[in-house]
């Protein structure tokens, strides 16, 4: 049976989004509604003529990342070009999954990456992601990455306010240990961040609470990594639960920060039925990537995707 998420790509674009968010996505993104859908098919007809892109070219695809890219059209190629890569050349990552795999159902069961049902009064939208839920000898890092792209995906599908808004992290390293950090490999890192940027999605930063003695290093290495502007936007609270509610207030966080909503577990059940419910939108979602005996010019790698030895050099000059 066809879903909804599916079902809609064949209808054209209709803003659903309230008035204050529109007005934000003019002022910030530089959105104008009149000229919205001519640059949409402007996109499509650019993806028409790109012969390695296995991609969607609805409306409700392009639009995500025309926002992603504040509206210029030249850097929504780029995002449209590296997020296809990344999902060919990094799959642990980016290439999705069935909801009914084992260790997908278990990642997100989990409850390691959980998006809250109330907004912050700014309108952006807060990701609890929980370090300690992985069982590092059961469950690859790379398979918490990739589910939580999986929901992230999801996520820009069905909250259009959140295209323009934006996501803020709460980074939870309670009961994290040295196998969660020593898991965090420059190379990992480097493939995390990567696979970050190419989503459409509006970064607005993270907020690192329970933070243990000896996760600096881990800390430090994801900062290397970052863009300038993203190391603006971390914050650091130790265990302070005041210092946390002076950023976000009780009323929009789980009871295990002292606030009012239900637990992230219980949030994560809701999460969990979502997925399940969108199984054809993910089985749809692991069809698009590249295919570079088609691309124009030289074939990409891995290696061109991230510059590991670059990062090297650089990780050794720091």
């Amino acid at each position: 049976m066809t879903t909804p998420l599916l079902a809609r790509r064949s209808q054209p674009y209709q803003c659903s989004l309230p008035e204050p968010i529109l007005a934000q996505a003019q002022r910030e993104l530089f959105e104008v509604p009149d000229r919205r859908q001519t640059d949409i098919e402007h996109l499509r007809q650019w993806l028409c003529k790109q012969p390695h892109l296995r991609t969607r070219t609805d409306d409700w695809f392009l639009i995500n990342f025309l926002r992603g890219a504040k509206f210029s059209l030249e850097r929504a190629k780029e995002k449209l070009e590296l997020y296809h890569s990344l999902k060919t050349h990094c799959p642990e990552m980016m290439g999705g999954g069935d909801p009914k795999d084992d260790m997908v159902a278990e990642v997100l069961r989990a409850g390691g990456f959980v998006p809250t049902p109330k907004p912050l009064p700014n309108g952006q939208r807060l990701v609890i992601i929980r370090v300690a839920a992985r069982d590092t000898e059961r469950v690859p890092q790379e398979v918490m990455f990739r589910v939580s792209n999986m929901i992230s995906a999801l996520l820009a599908e069905q909250d259009e306010a959140s295209q323009v808004t934006g996501i803020v992290g709460l980074l939870d390293l309670k009961d994290a240990t040295l196998a969660h950090a020593m898991s965090m490999t420059p190379t990992l890192v480097k493939k995390a961040v990567t696979c970050w940027d190419s989503f459409p999605v509006r970064q607005k930063g993270m907020h690192y609470f329970n933070t243990p003695t000896g996760m600096d290093p881990v800390i430090n290495l994801f900062r290397s990594f970052m863009k300038e502007k993203m190391k603006q936007r971390l914050w650091f609270h130790g265990s302070d639960q005041s210092s946390l509610h002076s950023a976000i207030p009780p009323e929009c966080l789980p009871e295990e920060y002292g606030g009012t909503l239900p637990s992230v577990n219980a949030l994560a059940e809701e999460w969990v039925k979502r997925v399940e419910e969108n199984r054809e939108f993910f089985l749809d979602y692991m069809k698009y990537g590249v295919d570079e005996k088609l691309r124009r010019g030289k074939a990409k790698s891995a290696a061109d995707l991230f510059d590991i030895e670059g990062s090297f050099r650089k990780l050794e000059i720091d």
